[in-house]
């Protein structure tokens, strides 16, 4: 028995001894190290056209991909120009419920460059964004580096 089952006793009758509370504290380590244990066990790594994934033991999976965006910026609104960017392609595995999921731009070819995300999810089966990246002038050619991650359950 350990802390939890017979502090919620409705007589208090089991007894708060040095035993009992020394028994109780191992548990209580042990289980913590198995958690952790279990957590931090991965049983699959993979990639594939769509990007890496990493299934642990808890049935949490991570999906990531780095993508380049090669485009122009010569869309002008007032005084900035810009290009809109819609992604839409299948993840490297599938999830079974919606994951959580992110995008951020981890470069560009050029320095004075901003990135406006509007819309990024992720399904079970596909990553869906639509961005713009904007500019002081237009870019004729013009290369940006994405990261996309997504964190969600595969069992």
């Amino acid at each position: 028995m350990n802390y939890t089952d017979w502090k919620n006793l409705p007589d208090r009758t089991t007894p708060l001894t040095a035993e009992n509370l020394l028994n109780d504290i191992n548990t209580t380590k042990e289980e913590i190290k198995n958690l952790k244990t279990e957590i931090s066990k991965i049983v699959e790594y993979g990639s594939n056209e769509n990007g890496e994934y990493i299934k642990f033991s808890n049935g949490i999976m991570i999906c990531t991909k780095t993508k380049s965006f090669s485009t122009s910026i010569e869309t002008q609104s007032g005084s900035i120009y810009y290009t809109e960017i819609n992604n839409d392609e299948s993840l490297p595995q599938s999830f079974v419920e919606d994951p959580i999921y992110d995008n951020i731009t981890l470069s560009t070819s050029e320095n004075w460059i901003m990135y406006i995300n509007i819309v990024d999810r992720a399904t079970k089966t596909k990553w869906h964004n639509r961005f713009y990246l904007t500019s002081n002038s237009t870019r004729h050619s013009f290369t940006a580096i994405c990261k996309f991650i997504a964190i969600g359950r595969w069992k």
